[in-house]
């Protein structure tokens, strides 16, 4: 069986201290977004597999279903969480990451509207 290397991305991840970054600086540019949490949990799984998982993005085999389960059963317990933002009653952007302790770990983020996403991450 082969294992969930969640410890070994490719490519890297990055750690951002959130109270010390400035993302875009330029709320303007957030006017038409609106954020919910939790809210449509499987919907940013599976708009995160379905950008996600091409041969020409990452590798294809990311978000499989294995993992897809896992996600969802840590949903579950209160683990695993989304972020959804909404533009004109329609979903662009989300993110899914894990909270352990006082540190949340992003395991996802897309966007299919310009800086929607850095919107999703200053939410």
């Amino acid at each position: 069986m082969k294992h969930i290397k969640w410890w070994s991305p490719d490519p890297s991840k990055i750690v951002i201290d959130i109270p010390n970054f400035d993302f875009l600086g330029d709320q303007l540019l957030y006017q038409n977004f609106k954020t919910t949490f939790n809210r449509d949990f499987t919907g940013v799984v599976n708009n995160c597999k379905e950008i996600y998982n091409k041969k020409e993005a990452m590798d294809n085999r990311w978000l499989t279903e294995r993992l897809d389960r896992i996600f969802h059963e840590l949903h579950e317990q209160g683990y695993a969480h989304s972020v959804e933002v909404w533009q004109e009653n329609n979903i662009v952007a989300g993110l899914i990451g894990i909270a352990l302790g006082k540190m949340f770990f992003v395991e996802c983020l897309y966007s299919t509207v310009k800086n929607a996403d850095i919107f999703a991450l200053e939410s």
